[in-house]
Parts: structure tokens; C-alpha cells; sequence
């Protein structure tokens, strides 16, 4: 037991304050593969090591990645489940360190993939998460999406006539951007204009990376978007990830609720379609004569699938 705690503290003293990269970088992945199969045998190293893990766990890098799947093996909450290098599941090999490295937080949470964007807001649940993919899984929605939309109603958006057509001041946009970025979002619980709000809502959405509605099934919605299929429309949404498919709901659902001061703000629900399409759905080969030929087809799709949800189906 006490050679073992050395150990430990050997590693977590490498990859303390270590200013060479490449020896920090593979201290933290021999110190994931030693907590991945023990622990230390004194309570307060363990401790001890839990907080050196999660006091890297949010970084943008390669130790961001490490250190996360470290702090989920060590966590006293964890659910083996959310991480595939407990114990003996999978060997510890040169690709496997290499996905989890490459499996950091990412820096923003706009232009990024889906998974990210919910690990960046729940990095610091308990259980810590480990492989972010899982988070695909279930139904979750990111607090990004529920927040914007939320700062669009509070802010008196159904009463704005051309909200989601017209621009917000750019300035405005801009700094909402770089602060919901970091994951700050406290400026959405001030009052804000919902022009800002709404815009930024459709840049987030735009830049998830994959698409929520992935670019392998755009044939397969222009193709429903013409013959009107309520069940087509169900059949494409079960093919999307329990998250995406979740956010995809969420989403519809406002659009909806938008679309019922339509008197008010302009904005009946094909004027809502027709903005948010090119944020939804985007034409895989990215040529800009074919995304202005499908523009009102993607837009009678957005149209269906809010329908889809609008009627329960």
C-alpha cells in the first residue's frame, strides 16, 4: 500500500506545475492507467488526487481530456458505465490514451459538437463524466438552448414584430457570444434585447457540428418536405441521437409557441420555418446555387417537424 501511494504521489507531483508538455502528457496517462485499476490507499491522497484531476478536467487540451477520465476513475460517485477504462474493460493501448486525450472539453460552446457543449455545462457533475459520447444517449438538452430560448420569451419576444427575421445590434450579439462561449451565462438573466437573443440562438444552432439533423438524412427531408409525410418526418427524427432528437424537439415546441403571436410579431409559422431552416438543415456539398434552390424545400421540412411535434405525433 505505501509503495502504491507513492506512486501516486509521484505522478500527481509530474503533472503539477511541469513545463515540458510532453513529459506532463504522459504523466497524466500513466496516472490514468494506475487510478483506471486502484486507488490510493490513504483517504487523503485520494481526496488529494480527486482535486488535482478536477482542477485540469476543463481544459481545452489533451491533459483536459486525460484528467477528466482520471477524476471519473477516482470519483467515489462514479458510474463505471460512463467510463470504458475502468478496470480491465479495455486495455489502456496507445489509441485508446489518444481518444481520450482528444476527447477534451472544447473551448466554446459554439461550432462544436453536440456532446461537448453538454459536457462543457456538466463538468462538474457528480459523477464526474468520463466519455462524453454517452451523453448522446439520453434526452439532453443543453442549457445554452433552453436559456436563449427562454431569453427570447422573458424578454417580451412575442411581442417584437420581426424577431428572428430582423438583426440584432452586432455589437450586442457579439458579446452575448463571447460570454455565453466561456459558459457564462449570466448575462441572459439581465434583461436583453430579444432580437440579440434570437440571433445568437440561430448562430448556436447552426454551428453544432455534426448538424442536429445530420447531413447523411438532407436528401431523405427534402424528399419528405415534398410529399408532406407527417410519418416520413417521425421516421427521419428516430434517426437522430436521443439528444439531438431531444434539442430538435425543443426547439420545434418554441417555434411553436412563437408562432402564436404571429399577430404580433409577423412571424407566422412558415416565416419561423423559413428563418431557422438554413440553421437546421445545411446542404452537404455547401455550394451556394443549391442551398438557394433547396432553400423552400429545407424550410417546408422545418415546417412538417413542427407540425410533428405541435400535434404530439
Amino acid at each position: 500500500a505505501e509503495l502504491c501511494d507513492e506512486i501516486f504521489c509521484q505522478l500527481v507531483k509530474q503533472t503539477r506545475r511541469n513545463v515540458n508538455v510532453e513529459s506532463e502528457v504522459a504523466g497524466w496517462e500513466l496516472l490514468l492507467a494506475v487510478t483506471s485499476r486502484s486507488l490510493p490507499a490513504d483517504p487523503e491522497l485520494c481526496q488529494c488526487l480527486r482535486s488535482h484531476a478536477r482542477k485540469r478536467c476543463c481544459e481545452p487540451t489533451i491533459v483536459g481530456g486525460l484528467s477528466r477520465f482520471t477524476l471519473a476513475c477516482c470519483s467515489p460517485e462514479a458510474d463505471p458505465a460512463m467510463v470504458f477504462t475502468v478496470a480491465s474493460a479495455i486495455p489502456l493501448d496507445r489509441s485508446t490514451l489518444d481518444a481520450i486525450g482528444a476527447s477534451h472539453l472544447p473551448a466554446s460552446v459554439f461550432g462544436v459538437p453536440l456532446e461537448g457543449v453538454l459536457g462543457k455545462e456538466m463538468a462538474y457533475s457528480t459523477p464526474p463524466l468520463g466519455d462524453l459520447s454517452k451523453l448522446l444517449q439520453e434526452p439532453n438538452i443543453p442549457r445554452i438552448l433552453t436559456t436563449l430560448c427562454g431569453a427570447v420569451l422573458d424578454n417580451d419576444g412575442m411581442e417584437v414584430e420581426g424577431v428572428f427575421r430582423l438583426a440584432g445590434d452586432q455589437g450586442d450579439v457579439q458579446e452575448l457570444v463571447e460570454s455565453l462561449s466561456e459558459g457564462d451565462y449570466s448575462l441572459l438573466e439581465q434583461a436583453c434585447d430579444p432580437l440579440v437573443a434570437a440571433d445568437v440562438l440561430k448562430i448556436w444552432v447552426r454551428g453544432v457540428r455534426p448538424p442536429l439533423i445530420p447531413p447523411v438524412l438532407y436528401e431523405q427531408c427534402l424528399s419528405t418536405a415534398d410529399s408532406g409525410d407527417l410519418d416520413e418526418v417521425s421516421t427521419i427524427l428516430g434517426k437522430l441521437t436521443p439528444s439531438s432528437y431531444a434539442c430538435v424537439g425543443y426547439l420545434a415546441n418554441f417555434l411553436n409557441q412563437m408562432a402564436t403571436a404571429a399577430d404580433k410579431t409577423r412571424m407566422t409559422a412558415s416565416n419561423l420555418a423559413l428563418v431557422i431552416a438554413p440553421n437546421l438543415l445545411r446542404e452537404p456539398s455547401g455550394d451556394a446555387v443549391a442551398m438557394l434552390q433547396h432553400a423552400d424545400q429545407e424550410a417546408s421540412f422545418v415546417g412538417l417537424v413542427m407540425t410533428r411535434f405541435g400535434t404530439g405525433l
